[in-house]
Order: C-alpha cells, then structure tokens, then sequence
C-alpha cells in the first residue's frame, strides 16, 4: 500500500491531538484533584457520587436549619428568663405588700411598680426574633399575640400552633411555644385557668385601693413554675439540636470519606502519567518535524 505524504503528515497531526487531548485531561484532574470529571470517565464511580453529594448536601441544610433553630430558641429562651426574673421580683413586691406593716400609701407606690413589670412581662411576651416575627405567637407569627382592651382584659390573637425545623432526615425540633401555653394557661386558685398578666393586673388593682390577698402568691407561683416548664422544654430541644448536629457531622465525614475513595484522583500517579505524556508528545511533535522535512527534492 502506498502512503503519501500528505496522509504520513495528517497521521502525525493526529498523534499530537491524541497525546495533547489526553495530557489535557491528566492537568484537569491535577487542577480538580478529581479522578471522576464527567461520568464517562468512570459511569460505575459516578453513580454512587451522585447520591452521597445529594446527601452531603442535604445535611448541610440541616445544619444551617439547626443552627436558625438554635437561634431562635435562644431568643425564646432570653425572653422567658426575663419573665422569671420579673415574677420573681412581682413575689418580692407581694410579700412585702401584703405585709401588715405596710400603709396604704405604701401599698400604692409597689402598685406602681407592679404596673411596670407588668408592661415588661406583656412587652417580653410580644417579643421578636431577628426577622420581626413574634416569638410566642404559634404559627401566627405576623400578628401581635398580646394585647390589652378594655384595660384589664388580654387578649391572645396568636394560636396554639408551634412551628417546627427539620434538623435531620427523620427528625424535626419545634422553635417555639404558643402564647396561651406559656402566658395563659395557668391554673387558677379561683377555679380553671387564667392568664398571669390577668392575677397580676388584678392583684395590682386591689392594691391600689388597699386591699391584699391571701392567694395571690400561689397564683404567682404557678406562673413562676409554669414558664420554668417551658423553659426546660426548651433544654430539652437544645439538648436535642446537638445531638443531632453531632449525628450529622459524623455522616458528612462518612459520606466525604466515601466520596474520597471513589473519585479523589491519585496524585502520585498522576503526575508520573503527565510526565510519560509529556515526553509522548514531544516525540510526536520530533517525528512530525521530520515527517515535514521529507522531500524527493532533498535527494536531487
């Protein structure tokens, strides 16, 4: 078979984009560090990176919704810290109030302190997140959940919801409490329940015209006692958040390990294919030269 030149020339050019393609490759794997670039480098390999990405990706997502929810708890749990502090000094006031040594103009002027805590509990119970949204609302979050009209009477406009986070695949944590829960529904020494802003407001009332109670501290105790159980509720879903972010980072460290072994490239080796392609196409690149040179007129 006769071969001419010009097919001798095409033969060599297509040696040189062979050799350049596939060095081309071997310095994108070095720059990636990935042996697997496109699933036809590897389809078995690919198919099992495809899903454990998905997965690595979606633990991130807990992660970020675990660290909102934690957040968020943590305004919830300030705000009823706040609350217990403010019932405890209302005890303190009452105590002393109810004291028979106290007059009556005495007993207005705790009154007008008692009127101050009870704005700060009701302003505590209205409290906002980072987002503007109310903390103790349930899922009516955009609503003001605690007002007062007529004087005396509060009114709950949120629900009994509770808004939940997923956190793992299985798991989700609620990142609130509802305010008729914590606020509202606390027994009563009357009979059934009544909101603490309501025993206050009332106590405060007969204060103001001297008179005293003898339950009164029974009925603060039970909010006192009742916000304390939401807050170790909260601890309880603190407690939770970890040891699920725990739980989540040991499956990414898996799932990245195992990513590891299948598509990480071989650094090694590699670099030793890169420098055996190197010399493969300058030697294609010598033999085209020479190739180029061959002429019937360099015999003449």
């Amino acid at each position: 078979m006769r071969v001419s030149t010009l097919q001798m020339q095409q033969q060599g050019i297509n040696a040189m984009l062979d050799r350049n393609a596939a060095l081309a490759e071997t310095q994108l794997q070095l720059a990636t560090g990935r042996r697997i670039i496109r699933p036809s480098d590897d389809p078995v390999g690919a198919t099992k990176v495809l899903p454990l990405r998905e997965l690595v990706e979606r633990i991130s997502q807990f992660s970020k919704n675990s660290d909102a929810a934690e957040s968020r708890l943590s305004l919830g749990e300030g705000a009823l810290t706040s609350v217990t502090n403010v019932l405890t000094r209302v005890m303190e006031l009452t105590v002393q109030a109810n004291s028979d040594s106290v007059g009556p103009q005495d007993r207005i002027n705790i009154a007008l302190e008692l009127r101050e805590n009870l704005a700060e509990m009701m302003a505590l119970a209205n409290a906002t997140d980072s987002n503007g949204e109310y903390l103790f609302a349930g899922d009516n979050v955009d609503t003001l959940p605690f007002t007062e009209s007529p004087a005396g009477t509060f009114n709950y406009t949120g629900d009994n919801g509770q808004r939940n986070v997923q956190i793992g695949e299985d798991r989700q944590i609620a990142v609130g409490d509802p305010g008729d829960d914590v606020f509202i529904n606390i027994a009563f020494s009357g009979g059934g329940n009544q909101s603490m802003f309501k025993t206050l407001y009332d106590y405060i009332v007969g204060l103001e015209s001297n008179t005293t109670s003898t339950v009164i501290l029974d009925d603060l105790q039970a909010a006192h006692d009742n916000v304390l159980s939401v807050r170790a509720a909260l601890g309880a879903r603190f407690n939770a958040i970890e040891s699920y972010r725990d739980f989540n980072d040991e499956l990414v460290n898996q799932s990245q390990q195992t990513l590891s072994g299948i598509e990480d490239l071989d650094m090694a080796e590699a670099i030793s294919r890169l420098n055996v392609q190197l010399l493969g196409l300058q030697a294609s690149q010598q033999v085209f030269a020479q190739i180029q040179n061959l002429s019937l007129f360099n015999f003449l």
